[in-house]
């Protein structure tokens, strides 16, 4: 069998807040040819409103990194839709749409989002778990689906164990949701889905992932983890426990290629994560 080819980004604001061009030459010259983009995050030249997101700037946006060799593989967009405020939440969903409508323009795999808290500062309220509070916000994705289709684009949502889409059987439920759509995608990232109860089973869980999730999964988020005092701590990859040769080899029965992308690093540890991630892939495979 041939392997899928892993392609291997990172975040790219997590190499600074730079001007377009600079930031995309940083990232380029430490060998890195795809990132997660979050352009109010990580564009120094971007104007902090919405509106300067225009499908031109989008375009020139993609092109500065196509010169350096970078390819933008997530937009991100990363807003709260599941508060409680209705308000606000119908502000968030617009400007999610706004990110959706430039998405082909940037050259994005998807418009990536987690599912937020009924909390607007996205820290945990109980009603997170409620089955209402789920289903409320699963019909606000379904409509950006449908928005993503009516555009031309793909809506990548992001399972975390302290938000509404806090589990796997429940991205599972908005995987079956989605059937017959193309337009859903999945981020993996399996520190998100672990707790300190847990994270001895990691293994049981990324094998749970991905036999719920399958083909609907086309990027990895990577961090590592140690459970230090009774609490889940994150850790640059290969610096923890995480058993990425495992995770590796279970993306690598996927029947498409992934983008994985480090979170969290910086430009001093991303090479040594790289190099980690490449000792352990499955043979074959490359990057």
């Amino acid at each position: 069998m041939t392997l899928p080819r892993f392609h291997l980004g990172l975040r790219a604001h997590d190499f600074g807040r730079l001007p377009t061009a600079e930031l995309a030459q940083k990232i380029g010259a430490a060998g890195f040819r795809v990132v997660q983009l979050a352009p109010f995050r990580g564009l120094a030249d971007l104007p902090d409103d919405i509106n300067a997101l225009t499908p031109a700037r989008a375009r020139a946006i993609r092109n500065v990194f196509a010169d350096h060799g970078v390819r933008i593989g997530v937009l991100s967009c990363y807003v709260n839709i599941g508060t409680g405020d209705a308000a606000e939440r119908d502000r968030l969903v617009e400007r999610y749409k706004r990110h959706l409508a430039v998405a082909r323009e940037i050259g994005a795999e998807m418009v990536a989002t987690e599912t937020g808290s009924v909390n607007s500062d996205w820290s945990w309220h109980e009603a997170n778990r409620d089955e209402a509070t789920y289903a409320r916000v699963l019909d606000t994705v379904l409509a950006l689906v449908s928005e993503a289709e009516r555009v031309g684009a793909n809506v990548g949502i992001e399972g975390v164990v302290v938000h509404i889409f806090n589990s796997l059987e429940r991205m599972h439920r908005l995987v079956e949701a989605t059937r017959g759509h193309r337009n859903l995608r999945v981020i993996f990232d399996t520190f998100n889905l672990l707790t300190a109860a847990t994270a001895h089973d990691h293994r049981a869980i990324i094998r749970r992932g991905f036999d719920l999730l399958g083909p609907a999964i086309t990027t990895l988020h990577l961090k590592d983890y140690q459970v230090e005092d009774g609490k889940l701590v994150m850790k640059p990859v290969g610096r923890g426990d995480l058993d990425f040769g495992y995770l590796l080899a279970q993306a690598a029965t996927l029947p498409r290629g992934l983008d994985l992308m480090l979170e969290e690093h910086t430009p001093d540890i991303a090479s040594p994560a790289a190099a980690h991630l490449r000792a352990v892939a499955p043979a074959n495979a490359f990057f």
